[in-house]
């Protein structure tokens, strides 16, 4: 099995929000992170992981993965566990 490396600068924040929206919880997801944190916020959380990605040439085996870490990183902000979601898809 060949697995696509991802960089997460070459995704735009679109696309992040279109592989969110492929799990089957992945809209509850999006709607909660943009209530908790705003539509700009998380636009600029997005904007942030993938210049950090970029800077230390950070891969990852597909794009849920990415996506994925994206969410961890929002734990702090996001109270995933409260709501009983995995910050992960």
């Amino acid at each position: 099995m060949n697995i696509a490396l991802v960089h997460p600068e070459t995704i735009d924040f679109n696309r992040l929000i279109r592989v969110m929206r492929q799990t089957s919880y992945g809209c509850l997801l999006e709607s909660f992170i943009r209530v908790e944190i705003g539509q700009d916020s998380m636009m600029a959380a997005w904007d942030a992981f993938r210049d950090i990605a970029m800077y230390f040439h950070e891969e990852y085996e597909g794009e849920k993965e990415m996506v994925s870490q994206f969410l961890m990183t929002l734990e702090d902000e996001v109270p995933f566990i409260d709501m009983g979601m995995n910050p992960w898809i």
